[in-house]
Formats: C-alpha cells, structure tokens, sequence
C-alpha cells in the first residue's frame, strides 16, 4: 500500500481514526518503513464506533459495507448493523449492512453515517455525556401529573389543555392520547445541554400521506432557548399505509415542518421505541427507532416567538398511544 493510498484511508477515517497534527512526517514514514503502521499514532476515535476495534466499515446510499469484514464496527447508514450493534459484520452484496439489513433499510432521506463533528457518545443505553442530569419520567402506570420524582415538591409535567389530566385514558401502563392532548414537561427549561428523549408510541389514526410530519403520534422538544431563538425538534410516529408506520425526526424553519432522519418504516401495529439525542452546540441530532441507530441531521433554528421551554407529548387529530416518555438534559 503507498503512503497515499494509506494518507488517503485515514483521511476517510475508514479505519476508525485520524492523524493529530502532532505526529510529525518522520515517524509517519519510519512507522510505515518498519512495516508498523497503525493509525493509533495520535489518533482521535470515530464517535459512536463501538471500542472492540476493527475496521469501520460504512454505506453510501445502497446500503451495502464498503469494507469486507468489520469486527466491532459502525456499519451502517440507516440499516440494521450500525453501532448500536457489536458484534461480526461480514460485507457481501449490497444491501447486507452489517448482516441484517436490506435496500429499502439504507439511504434514508435526511440520514447519513455519523463521522467527524458527532459528540464522543456510545450507543443506548448510555445516554448522555454527563453524571447529574435532569429527568422527567413517566411510565404511564398512573397520573404523570402526580409525579414529583426529584422532589422539588412542584409535578414533574402538566396538562396544558385544560382541567386535568384525563386518567380515564390510562390503561395497562398506555395512555391513549385523544386530539388536541399536550402533556408536558415542568418547570420550563432552556434545555441549552446535551439531550435526551426516549418515547414509545404509535399512532391509532387511517394511514396518511407523510407530509411535515406533524401527524400522529408526536414527542416533541424545544431546546436551546436563548434571546435570540430556540431549536423545535420533534419526533413523529404516523401510520402511513396499511402495513406501515412511519417514523422519524422533524424539525422547523419558517414554521414548515422539515424532515432530519428517516424515514424508518416499522410495523403497523407496534409499539416503537424511539430516542433521539440532541447536542445544541453542535445543531446536531442523532436517531435510533427500536434500538437501531438511523442517523443524524442538523436541526435549524426558529426566531424566539414563543415561551415554550418544554418537552411535550402531542397527538394533532385522532388518537395515539404511549407507552414510555423520558426526558434527560444536561446542566450547562
């Protein structure tokens, strides 16, 4: 393999890693000369890589790996071997990402692999970079408005509708949310650090056309309020067809709703489990739907119209289910 050759895979970072600009030109050529060339040589670790080692192998649009085999690798790009998953993933035909996946599974629209800029975090269950977060909870087993988990002696969300929360609607550990409903976190927070959002839901209206996203089943953050703006990101769960939900990330400019990740296509009836995480110095948010990572997108900023400091839970028309809502931030 020539220097170039080989300057030209660490700049890929397809080896998991990068030169720091301390590692001068002699040892770059003595460590090659030796025949001990390891990109370990002041090297920065890919995000998200999984620390068992081996070759990062990626997707392009098709899905497929571009490497042969990768050990403990970040594999895919929307499909079902990326780095939520350890393990062997042996390359093949395209559509084999990381062993599982398919066409339809890659590519997605607003996704692409995580590579140089994403935060230093690792898949679920870990959650975000920082020892003390704040949290709002609920599982649904009874009122999430009776809640006070941190005993601040204030609840830990509200229902910002009018009069109270409808319990009538909880069953088994579901809340079926109705049209208009909006749950939502409290006190108000700027959520200005890195965040965290896990719900699980589906949407119980006919199949939709997928339009701005703002249908069905919708768990939704405002983060990084400053003087100036703030970031909406939302997540949304919508039955598109008869066999099909929709899920993904939202965002908003203008006030149009505006795909970040996805879609992600699961079954119909399901519950899904989605988590996104948010880091507001970076504009960036990071999917995963069911335990699989999906990608990331850049969420844009919307001028300060509103004093909307919450995360909520909303269902636009009909009806959906919840399961599981957890929110996590950062003090910054």
């Amino acid at each position: 393999m020539s220097l170039t050759t080989i300057a030209a895979v660490c700049e890929r970072r397809a080896l998991g890693c990068v030169f720091s600009g301390r590692v001068g030109a002699v040892a770059f050529f003595l460590a090659v000369t030796l025949g001990v060339f390891s990109c370990r040589l002041g090297y920065e670790e890919l995000p998200l890589a999984l620390h068992s080692g081996g070759v990062g192998a990626t997707s392009g649009a098709s899905g497929g790996l571009t490497a042969g085999n990768a050990t403990g690798a970040e594999a895919t790009e929307g499909g079902r071997g990326g780095a939520s998953q350890a393990g062997s993933a042996t390359g093949g035909a395209s559509g084999d990402p990381g062993g599982g996946g398919s066409p339809a599974d890659a590519g997605a629209a607003g996704a692409r692999v995580v590579e140089g800029g994403a935060p230093p975090i690792d898949p679920p269950p870990t959650k975000l970079p920082c020892s003390n977060p704040i949290n709002w909870k609920t599982d649904f087993s009874s009122d999430p408005t009776q809640l006070d988990q941190n005993g601040d002696g204030q609840p830990d969300f509200v229902w910002l509708v009018g009069g109270s929360f409808p319990t009538q609607d909880l069953a088994g550990g579901i809340w079926t949310a109705r049209a208009g409903s909006n749950l939502s976190t409290f006190p108000k927070y700027d959520f200005s650090g890195p965040t965290y959002l896990r719900v699980v839901a589906r949407d119980n209206n006919p199949p939709t056309q997928v339009t701005n996203g703002f249908s069905g089943a919708l768990a939704w953050v405002n983060v990084d309020y400053t003087a100036s703006g703030f970031g909406p990101v939302y997540i949304s769960v919508t039955h598109r067809d008869a066999a099909l939900q929709d899920s993904g990330v939202w965002g908003k400019i203008s006030g149009a709703g505006t795909r970040l990740v996805g879609p992600v296509d699961v079954q119909a009836q399901a519950l899904v489990t989605a988590e996104i995480r948010i880091f507001p110095d970076l504009g960036k948010v990071w999917l995963w739907i069911d335990g699989v990572y999906r990608g990331e997108g850049s969420y844009m900023r919307e001028p300060l119209y509103n004093d909307d400091r919450f995360a909520t839970l909303h269902v636009p028309v009909g009806s959906a289910d919840y399961d599981e809502f957890d929110v996590e931030s950062c003090p910054k």
